[in-house]
């Protein structure tokens, strides 16, 4: 077929191979694009060909393949070394979403440089760090630099009595203390050898006592460049601070139209747009990292003011799932981008 180009699509490993190939060639819409599926441990470096699954004559089938043309990254990775033997192949920035495991402090960094009154105070864990974000803010978290989907992240309010409540996905908390040193002494034991930061807690305004985020799908389009696919909220469980363990999830102008306005709804959602904007084009101009999509996750204080709370590099899309959305943009994008690139 004339124009038809290959894309690969790297995954972790062999079990995720048809599943993922499965939810993008149902979901994209056009027939420029011939993929496979892969994982690292399918490539044969010595004779420069994969063993990558496809989709042939409607059944699946496992077939070796040359090296494709353009190469999607769903592998969650955070070194390079893998892409860089790839691009030395198929050619430089022919690989896309070169690495998707963020690291959450230096996401802040490179950030803050620019979008400061967005970005929450955040500092890598220390001691010294941790008394001084308390006694500055009265609530921060703990978060391990490379955690993902909300494990690991701590919550610890300074209450006007001088007790310090520590709590994991709950407000209610599952440890109190009286003192800085005992509070240190706690931290250290479920930090311990991984790294963290600390971020000044946002007090935010909540949905039926409930509290809820801002997600938003940020993907590169078919003519290469940043745009906004959709903007949804996830909605807790009661006394739940933790939004990746949620009750549902909806639409973001849902939630905003029964807390606020209209007039200030419209306000916040071209808040919410640029600002997520500007994060993913940040994010690839200050790394040198080659990315096509983002998810961009905020809140709301109880102000009315928007903050920047962290940046995925692999979103998660069974979360729409659930939706009354069409998912179709949200696989296609990636694979529209991966065509641009292959005209390149």
């Amino acid at each position: 077929m004339k124009n038809v180009e290959t894309l690969g699509i790297m995954v972790t490993n062999a079990r995720q191979r048809k599943v993922t190939l499965k939810n993008y060639m149902k979901n994209h819409h056009f027939s420029k694009l011939r993929m496979f599926s892969f994982s690292p441990t399918d490539i044969d470096w010595e004779h420069r060909r994969i063993r990558g699954l496809h989709l042939r004559n409607m059944k699946w089938e496992t077939g070796s393949f040359s090296f494709p043309k353009v190469i999607y990254n769903r592998c969650y990775n955070s070194e390079m070394e893998t892409i860089e033997r790839l691009e030395q192949i198929i050619g430089r920035n022919k690989c896309f979403n070169q690495i998707n495991q963020f690291d959450k402090l230096e996401i802040h960094q490179a950030i803050n440089r620019w979008l400061s009154p967005h970005v929450p105070d955040t500092l890598p864990y220390s001691n010294d760090n941790l008394e001084q974000m308390i006694h500055l803010h009265k609530l921060v978290f703990l978060k391990p630099c490379r955690g993902h989907m909300g494990k690991g992240v701590y919550r610890i309010e300074q209450r006007d009595t001088g007790e310090l409540h520590i709590s994991n996905h709950y407000v209610m908390p599952s440890i109190i203390v009286g003192s800085i040193s005992q509070l240190l002494t706690e931290s250290e034991r479920f930090v311990g050898q991984v790294p963290h930061l600390i971020q000044k807690g946002i007090f935010t305004n909540n949905l039926n006592n409930r509290t809820f985020d801002i997600r938003v799908l940020v993907q590169k389009n078919k003519n290469g460049l940043w745009s906004t696919t959709n903007v949804i909220s996830r909605v807790s469980y009661a006394g739940c601070f933790n939004t990746s363990i949620y009750e549902r999830a909806c639409l973001t102008m849902v939630v905003l139209k029964k807390l606020y306005p209209a007039k200030s709804v419209r306000h916040m959602m071209n808040t919410i747009y640029n600002l997520s904007l500007r994060t993913a084009e940040i994010l690839e101009l200050d790394s040198g990292i080659h990315l096509c999509e983002v998810s961009v996750d905020l809140v709301i204080d109880l102000e009315g003011h928007i903050w920047i709370i962290e940046v995925n590099g692999m979103p998660q899309k069974s979360l729409y799932d659930e939706l009354p959305i069409s998912r179709r943009a949200i696989y296609s994008r990636p694979l529209e981008y991966g065509y641009y690139l292959s005209k390149r």
